[in-house]
């Protein structure tokens, strides 16, 4: 994909970035440990081949690991409607047979670890408080699911037309709106309030997160501020844009702290990865 120079959101950029080197296909992530890919760089074999799960269970610290796994996401794998009688169902969402959770259905069948599914959830939009009360523990209950409401329309509209086009390095021909900006805070701080809120203190070696996706790029830095100490891994499933298609956003440095919460940040592929350590050296 050809990257775009005419990029809008910020009218005075930083005069520094650079232009990141391209790499190899191998997915890799980038941990408080280091950096780990599928093999070695650049070659067909030698290190063992390593996923991020192997990073985010602790591979490298054996006498650290988790059993069970909060995974945040803007959405959950469920949603509910109304029958003909008017009384809401739960069933399973569009997204359902997505692979995070066709691999997290296997762990849990496997008994390797339990999973709680902390998001929001499709729904009608007319549900009462008196429903989400009776919602609530049934989501919980049957579906080891937790809720997240947020009011919050403009965050949806920050993703959607800030976020996504600029790291898939599209072109972006609308200004920065600040009250975008204070939307997608707000979600995730939402989200962080929330998570924070289902902690116990042994969670630090009992409980690992698995954030997704970049609805939630604040959330990482949030439950520290909180006070979260257990392992946090994040996963982009979008790609990254270069530094210097990045830096046009005015709250760049904002962004890569929110990230770097994380115990664990992971990327579909290698250059992506690779663009992400550039920005955070020079923002």
């Amino acid at each position: 994909m050809a990257e775009s120079k005419d990029i809008e959101l910020s009218d005075t950029p930083d005069s520094t970035g650079s232009t990141d080197e391209g790499g190899g296909r191998d997915s890799l992530t980038a941990s408080a440990d280091g950096i780990g890919s599928k093999g070695e760089r650049g070659s067909g074999g030698g290190s063992p081949s390593l996923s991020s799960s192997d990073y985010l269970i602790g591979h490298r610290r054996p006498s650290i690991r988790p059993k069970h796994v909060f995974v945040v996401q803007k959405t959950l794998p469920w949603r509910l409607v109304r029958d003909e009688a008017r009384e809401l169902q739960v069933i399973r969402g569009m997204d359902y047979d997505d692979p995070v959770i066709a691999a997290a259905n296997r762990l849990s069948e496997q008994g390797t670890y339990t999973f709680t599914w902390v998001g929001g959830i499709s729904n009608p939009g007319d549900v009462s408080k008196e429903e989400w009360a009776t919602l609530t523990p049934l989501l919980k209950q049957e579906y080891n699911a937790i809720p997240v409401i947020t009011d919050q329309p403009l965050w949806t509209t920050f993703c959607k037309l800030c976020l996504w086009p600029l790291l898939n390095s599209q072109s972006v021909t609308r200004s920065f709106r600040p009250a975008e900006w204070r939307a997608y805070k707000a979600a995730n701080r939402t989200y962080a309030e929330a998570l924070a809120g289902l902690l116990t203190p042994l969670s630090e070696t009992a409980d690992m997160i698995w954030i997704h996706n970049y609805h939630l790029l604040l959330l990482p830095h949030l439950l520290r501020e909180l006070g979260v100490t257990c392992r946090i891994g994040y996963f982009v499933h979008t790609p990254w844009a270069t530094s210097e298609i990045f830096r046009v956003l005015p709250v760049r440095d904002k962004v890569l702290k929110g990230i770097l919460g994380a115990n664990l940040v992971g990327f579909q592929t290698y250059h992506c990865c690779r663009h992400f350590l550039s920005a955070c050296g020079l923002y």
